[in-house]
C-alpha cells in the first residue's frame, strides 16, 4: 500500500518520454516479435485450412505453408502494460474470429523490460522508456508482417489496449488501414502533453473505446475520451461505455464488442 502511494506521488516525474523524431528497430523489439502470440482462424488462409494458435517462434513452419496468394487481412495487436494476460488472449481470439490473422508481440519477452504499471493499484508511468519501446515494436512487427507473402499488406489494422493504445495513438505512419484504441483516453494527468492526442494520419480511420469509469483514469465517471482530439477527422469515432462495472476491458460490453467487429470488418478489402 505504501509503495502504491509513493508511486502515485512520483507519477508525474516518471511519465513516458515524448515521441522521438525517428524510431529505431531495437533488438528488444525483434525479440518481442519472435515471441509474438499468433492466431489464424480455420478456413481463413485457404478452404479446409485448420488454422493455428501459438508463439511465433514455435509455429513458423505453419506460416510458411500458407499459400502466397491467400491475401489475408491482418491485425497488429499491442497488449497493455501488464503484458500478454488473459484480456489480450481474449482480444486476439475475438479478432481472429472476425476473419483476421492476428499478431501480438510480447513486450516482456526481454527480461530487462520493466513494467510501466502496478496492475491492481492502477498506477502507471513507472517505466519512462516504455513509450519508445512500444513504438519500436510497432515498427519491427509491421516490417516483419509485410514480409509474409500471404498477408494483404494493404489491409493491416493497428489495435492497442491501454499502454498499447497509447503507442498506437502516437504512431504517425500511413501504413495501417485503420487504428483501434481501447482503454485509453488519448491523454491523462499522469502523461505529458507530448503523448496526448492522436498522431495518426488525419485520413486514417480510428475507433476509440473507453469506460467512463476506467479506474486507470478516474473511478468517479470522468475518465475522459479520445473524442476531444478528433475534430476535423472524418473517419474517427469515440465511444464511451457507460456501464460502471466494465472498467478497463471494454470488450466485455456487447456494444463495444460489436462496434469493434463492425469497424474492423468494414476495413476489409473485397475478397475475390
Amino acid at each position: 500500500m505504501l509503495f502504491g502511494i509513493l508511486a502515485a506521488a512520483l507519477l508525474a516525474g516518471m511519465s513516458p518520454k515524448p515521441p522521438a523524431q525517428t524510431m529505431e528497430a531495437t533488438p528488444a523489439a525483434y525479440q518481442a516479435w519472435r515471441n509474438a502470440l499468433v492466431e489464424v482462424g480455420p478456413n481463413l488462409a485457404a478452404a479446409g485450412h485448420r488454422g493455428f494458435f501459438g508463439r511465433l517462434r514455435h509455429i513458423e513452419p505453419f506460416l510458411a505453408n500458407i499459400p502466397a496468394d491467400a491475401n489475408v487481412p491482418a491485425i497488429l495487436y499491442l497488449h497493455d502494460c501488464p503484458g500478454l494476460k488473459i484480456e489480450a488472449v481474449r482480444d486476439v481470439a475475438e479478432l481472429a474470429a472476425a476473419g483476421f490473422a492476428v499478431f501480438a508481440p510480447d513486450s516482456f519477452d526481454n527480461r530487462e523490460r520493466k513494467s510501466d504499471c502496478l496492475r491492481f493499484d492502477y498506477v502507471a508511468g513507472l517505466n519512462p522508456d516504455a513509450y519508445l519501446q512500444r513504438q519500436s515494436e510497432i515498427l519491427v512487427a509491421l516490417t516483419e508482417m509485410k514480409k509474409l507473402p500471404w498477408i494483404d499488406s494493404s489491409a493491416i489494422i493497428l489495435y492497442g489496449l491501454g499502454e498499447g493504445a497509447l503507442a498506437a495513438a502516437n504512431y504517425p505512419g500511413h501504413e495501417f488501414r485503420g487504428v483501434v484504441l481501447t482503454g485509453w483516453t488519448c491523454g491523462g494527468a499522469q502523461y505529458p502533453p507530448d503523448v496526448a492526442g492522436l498522431k495518426t494520419p488525419a485520413d486514417t480511420p480510428v475507433l476509440a473505446l473507453v469506460s467512463r469509469y476506467d479506474p486507470w483514469f478516474d473511478r468517479s465517471g470522468h475518465a475522459g475520451n479520445c473524442g476531444a482530439y478528433m475534430a476535423g477527422r472524418k473517419y474517427a469515432q469515440s465511444i464511451v461505455i457507460e456501464n460502471q462495472g466494465l472498467h478497463h476491458i471494454t470488450w466485455a460490453n456487447g456494444r463495444a464488442r460489436e462496434a469493434v467487429r463492425r469497424f474492423v470488418t468494414s476495413l476489409m478489402p473485397p475478397r475475390l
